[in-house]
């Protein structure tokens, strides 16, 4: 279909509009603005609104929508808007296009002579010539009829769902104008998509304190409806109260998107004609609202709207299945009741969702496994215990509220009476051995002989519900690559790092050679002193970009130990040289992504290194010391850490990072001999003679009487061999 408009934009669909001029913007702001109104509604809004009205700005394509009761209304609505978007852009409105519907004509007339408007109007039933209002009425419609499904809500919600869909399609790229976002044409600023939400999502809404009495809850569960615009803060709506309310200190859980029940109708005790509301519009409240729009709250004879939180039925058919806990009708008079509620992770594997999971392991234990899997050739394989936590009982019954969106009417309290949980040993023959590593639920099973580990499998299968994951490929999100011809294994964490560098917006940032930059000055004298310094601080992401440089050093980088240690000194008020480092990491680690730690290419031989500095840290005047042990060639544990006390010499700095080498010595040789790894002798390697000597000498004086007792404790360690 041909279209021959005046070179204005379209939106997608089938409708294939084409241009008679380039799509070069050729008007000014406001010197053509097409306008249509959308409806009837087949359900009102809770203010009785049934139909919207839509103007659209030819230069920037920004659009603006109003929800109205009656057509009648629209010269009302056009006349607000007409002085507000004069006022913005500092320009004046000459053209305005419609159809040929009699809200445009009548006292619509007058307005346009007096204010000099030309009013373009297309032919009756040629709805093409206005086409770009036309599809854009269209495309709102759908995306009220998608965001009102998703969330859940029931369909008398649509006013302010439509302005949700208004304000992201201004935050949108147009094809039609290169890419450009309607905001920033409009506004000639840089837009912000930070106080974005999902819309529906799970609202928490502050209750002042001159509004609730000592004993009732300081927050109150509600559904995010829409945004404050020029009056700030959210409007949410409370189920309980049955009342939209404007507030601002408001937490919004977008990651919780499922809020309402599907079983909510519209003859749920919800009239048509209801008008204790009105419908939301893009710029202002509604003009409907003859009362006024200083309401912060008011009452809407609405369903009792119950707000939940998701729950993946796998976990509570599990929860059922393991019988974890069985009702009761009244609560306990000698215990305490508990509070809970729902925490989900999404785990994925190769980028697709499996489920959700929490656990914690000690990597150091992982890592040495790993190395003795490359050394000897063991066989390694991995099993999930599906919801591990579900298994064993408690001495002690305990008593808790029933979970948020499962709660039967009835009975009050829930009582966990959970089974304690156990293992089934297994002692292979033929002094044959299996190492079990278990991390909440994720096993491990390194051993000699393959079908000693299937054994032992299945006798676990007997008493968990169990997920065969065949030879481990992933763990903790660290990728495992094994070569068996070469007897090695690679221990990785790039992809991690990719997405880190995705998530902060350094992925095309330029690599650097080191993770740490000689030209920084770490001090707190780069800490922002100035409220402006203090504000533009307030919006960088320090923290969390410095846990996860913290995450992916834990695990697989300890290149950057001694970076990231530097780095989090400043987590509680942080400056601009401070955020450019954290930032040369990651450009660090972007050309390194594919770094790793490599196991099996050399003897089964523990071997540790450590040093200091001295004085090394600004502020503090305090040494940092270092340690790191190798182990069949590849890093199995480290730390860069600064030193409790201020070090007089460079002897006593070295002589404290020698302390806590030896600490982390022997607890690795006992979990060697755990494990039945022999080894004659264990090896420390330390550059500071003077530290070796002190180590050897039983007798103090004048130059070392001052060093802690506590340091001297590795004399008896040396001694005691």
């Amino acid at each position: 279909m041909t279209v021959p408009t005046s070179g204005g934009p379209t939106w997608g669909g089938s409708l294939q509009v084409s241009f008679s001029k380039s799509t070069q913007r050729k008007k000014d702001m406001l010197e053509l603005v097409y306008s249509d109104v959308c409806g009837p509604m087949k359900i009102k809004t809770l203010g009785g609104c049934s139909y919207f009205v839509t103007f659209i700005d030819d230069h920037s394509c920004k659009v603006w929508a109003y929800a109205i009761r009656s057509k009648d209304q629209v010269c009302d609505v056009f006349k607000q808007f007409h002085v507000m978007v004069e006022r913005e852009c500092g320009k004046l409105m000459k053209c305005i296009r419609t159809d040929n519907g009699g809200e445009y004509i009548g006292s619509f007339d007058q307005y346009y002579k007096l204010n000099g408007i030309r009013h373009e109007q297309t032919v009756p039933n040629t709805p093409q010539y206005n086409g770009v209002s036309e599809r854009m009425n269209r495309t709102i419609v759908e995306k009220i009829r998608c965001m009102l499904s998703q969330a859940n809500l029931p369909k008398f919600f649509w006013g302010k769902a439509m302005c949700a869909a208004v304000q992201i399609i201004n935050l949108s790229h147009t094809t039609i104008f290169e890419g450009e976002v309607p905001d920033e044409v409009w506004s000639r600023k840089d837009v912000s998509y930070k106080h974005l939400r999902t819309f529906g999502c799970k609202a928490f809404v502050y209750v002042p304190k001159d509004e609730r009495s000592k004993l009732d809850n300081k927050s109150l569960p509600s559904v995010f409806l829409s945004y404050g615009d020029e009056k700030f803060g959210y409007k949410v709506y409370d189920p309980i109260s049955k009342k939209t309310v404007r507030r601002r200190d408001v937490y919004l859980d977008s990651d919780d998107e499922d809020v309402l029940n599907n079983g909510i109708a519209n003859n749920n005790g919800v009239q048509d004609n209801n008008d204790d509301i009105t419908g939301h519009n893009n710029m202002n409240d509604d003009l409907a609202n003859e009362s006024g729009d200083d309401q912060l709250e008011v009452q809407v004879d609405g369903p009792e709207v119950q707000v939940h939180a998701p729950i993946v039925p796998t976990e509570m058919n599990s929860i059922h299945k393991n019988n974890t806990y069985v009702l009761v009708d009244k609560d306990p008079d000698d215990r305490k009741v508990l509070k809970n509620r729902w925490i989900f992770k999404l785990k994925t594997e190769e980028g697709i969702l499996i489920r959700g999971t929490r656990r914690v392991v000690k990597m150091t234990s992982i890592r040495i496994v790993l190395g003795l899997v490359a050394r000897f050739d063991f066989e390694l394989e991995q099993l999930d215990v599906k919801t591990a936590f579900l298994h064993g009982d408690l001495e002690e019954d305990i008593y808790m509220k029933q979970p948020e969106g499962f709660e039967i009417r009835g009975k009050n309290i829930l009582c966990a009476s959970v089974k304690r949980v156990y293992m089934v040993s297994n002692k292979p023959h033929d002094n044959d051995f299996i190492i079990l590593l278990l991390y909440v639920d994720n096993m491990l099973f390194v051993g000699k002989n393959f079908n000693n580990i299937n054994n032992l499998k299945e006798k676990l299968s007997r008493n968990f519900e169990m997920k065969d994951l065949g030879m481990a490929k992933k763990i903790l999100g660290m990728e495992i690559k094994r070569s068996l011809d070469q007897g090695k294994l690679w221990l990785s964490h790039e992809r991690y790092i990719l997405k880190v560098l995705q998530r902060f917006n350094m992925e095309l940032s330029k690599p650097v050679s080191c993770p740490l930059s000689s030209h920084f000055e770490w001090s707190k004298d780069g800490c922002p002193k100035k409220q402006i310094d203090l504000d533009k601080m307030k919006n960088v992401l320090y923290a969390s970009t410095v846990g996860s440089l913290m995450y992916a050093m834990i695990c697989t980088r300890p290149d950057i130990a001694y970076s990231v240690v530097v780095v989090s000194k400043f987590l509680s008020n942080p400056g601009k040289e401070h955020w450019e480092e954290v930032k040369w990491i990651l450009r660090y680690l972007k050309g390194t992504t594919e770094v790793g730690i490599c196991y099996g290419d050399r003897e089964a031989l523990l071997e540790g290194f450590t040093n200091a500095d001295m004085a090394g840290d600004l502020d503090s005047k305090r040494s940092t010391s270092g340690y790191l042990f190798n182990f069949v060639g590849g890093a199995i544990s480290w730390q860069s850490k600064l030193q409790k006390c201020v070090a007089l010499s460079t002897t006593e700095a070295e002589y404290i990072a020698i302390t806590e080498c030896d600490k982390e010595m022997l607890w690795l040789k006992k979990f060697f001999r755990d494990v039945g790894v022999k080894q004659d002798k264990f090896i420390i390697l330390c550059d500071s003679q003077s530290s070796i000597h002190l180590r050897k000498n039983p007798y103090f004086h004048s130059k070392s009487k001052h060093i802690k007792i506590r340091s001297h404790w590795v004399r008896d360690v040396v001694e005691g061999k």
